[in-house]
């Protein structure tokens, strides 16, 4: 897992601090042992996590059309209580025989870092799953790309 800073974190509040970040990471390593907490900071997150699961599984039929297409690309629309969902665009595409997906995320809180990075790797082994029953494809790297990961220091 490789973990960059495209902005060091800075105060944008009393006790809270943001920057931006690019984690680029192969599916399937054991967020739950890398992050000791995995259960959701809010209960709606296990609903969006199987939506974000349903809705991937219509990415399948561009790749049936064509291999290297560029729209295997969907929008978080779950009806969530936010006018527009952390989780925003996930998108993949099949590069040198190997599933990529591109993750962006508006906003995350590092204390639900471990349960986003796991819904994350769940929908990307739900494809490669799906696409792996009508195409020969490999396991490639997800880049997860936050505008603003944040935390209260002081909590």
């Amino acid at each position: 897992m490789e973990i960059k800073w495209l902005k060091p974190g800075y105060d944008i509040e009393p006790g809270l601090e943001e920057g931006s970040a690019e984690i680029t990471f192969y599916p399937g390593i054991p967020m739950d042992i890398i992050f000791s907490n995995q259960l959701p900071q809010h209960p709606q997150d296990a609903e969006e996590r199987d939506w974000l699961i349903n809705a991937s599984s219509e990415i399948v039929k561009e790749f049936e059309e064509n291999i290297l297409t560029r729209r295997g690309l969907f929008y978080n629309l779950y009806p969530s209580s936010l006018k527009i969902n952390c989780f925003s665009i996930f998108h993949f595409m099949v590069r040198k025989n190997k599933l990529e997906l591109f993750v962006y995320s508006r906003s995350m809180n590092m204390k639900n870092m471990g349960y986003d990075l796991n819904t994350v790797d769940k929908v990307y082994n739900n494809v490669l799953e799906k696409l792996k029953q009508i195409k020969d494809v490999d396991l490639g790297l997800i880049t997860f790309r936050i505008a603003s990961l944040h935390f209260y220091k002081n909590t």
